[in-house]
């Protein structure tokens, strides 16, 4: 229920009050204001599309890159200067230098 204050009206007589009714209701805790509301909102909808993006680009480089150890036996892989190699043969030229890197400890 509102409860009623005393309050000076302007332009009346110099102690002269009247009653003002406060409309809103009383509540307890805080009210979020509307900048408050749509700030919460916005940053929701922000990460919701984060987490969009980030499964889409998931799916996307997830198709276009697989392990060459799901590649079928037999699978060759054309190199830019011609040459045909076994899935094999391509997985160790492309992984010898990197082990032998980490064995003697370098950065990569």
């Amino acid at each position: 229920m509102a409860r009623p204050t005393a309050a000076e009206p302007v332009g009346a007589a110099p102690g002269k009050r009247s009653t003002v009714y406060d409309a809103r209701p009383e509540r307890g805790g805080l009210r979020p204001t509307l900048r408050l509301r749509l700030t919460l909102l916005n940053g929701i909808l922000l990460v919701g599309a984060a987490v969009l993006l980030v499964l889409l680009a998931e799916l996307l480089v997830d198709g276009a890159v697989r392990p060459a150890h799901q590649l079928a036996a037999g699978t060759q892989v054309r190199m830019s200067d011609g040459r045909l190699l076994d899935v094999q043969q391509w997985q160790r030229q492309l992984l010898e230098p990197n082990l032998s890197r980490v064995r003697a400890g370098q950065p990569s």
